[in-house]
């Protein structure tokens, strides 16, 4: 039942002085840092892909308003393809 040891055992005698202390600290902090540098990249990627598909939703509802769409429904379009036809 190692899993249930509590630190400072046995279990754990392989202590390194490379991930403790400050290198420890820095190294984290250093990669903590890269980390939130491309959580803001992609933060500003996915607002940008929201823009661009608000925009294009709003393009479709636009030109398919008069004829029908896929949120109105498509009667006007087979009732104006009958009248024409």
């Amino acid at each position: 039942m190692a899993e249930n040891a509590p630190p400072g055992s046995a279990s754990n005698t392989s202590n390194d002085n490379s991930t403790r202390g400050m290198p420890h600290y820095d190294k984290l902090r250093s990669n903590l840092r890269d980390t939130l540098a491309k959580k803001r990249a992609l933060d500003a990627k996915v607002a940008q892909l929201d823009d661009l598909i608000l925009t294009h939703e709003t393009a479709y509802l636009e030109e398919t308003s008069a004829a029908g769409n896929i949120i109105r429904g498509f009667d006007n379009y087979i009732k104006a393809a009958t009248t024409t036809g």
